[in-house]
């Protein structure tokens, strides 16, 4: 389902200070982001994959920032 709203707004932590990510496994309580660019692109790759795989809507790539 698709609603119009009046644009996006960006009020949220996310958008103010940008994506981390994180090793759950060996940081549970997230103090340490992964600043690896390598691992980002593949985690980013295995995003878009999945994303492929469960038909996501083209604005979610553009929402966040990646390529279909």
């Amino acid at each position: 389902m698709k609603i119009k709203s009046k644009g996006p707004i960006h009020e949220t932590i996310q958008h103010k200070t940008g994506d981390f990510l994180y090793d759950l496994q060996n940081d549970p309580h997230q103090l340490s982001p992964i600043k690896d660019e390598a691992v980002v692109r593949r985690m980013e790759k295995l995003l878009v994959k999945l994303m492929k795989e469960t038909d996501a809507p083209l604005e979610m790539y553009e929402r966040y920032g990646l390529k279909a």
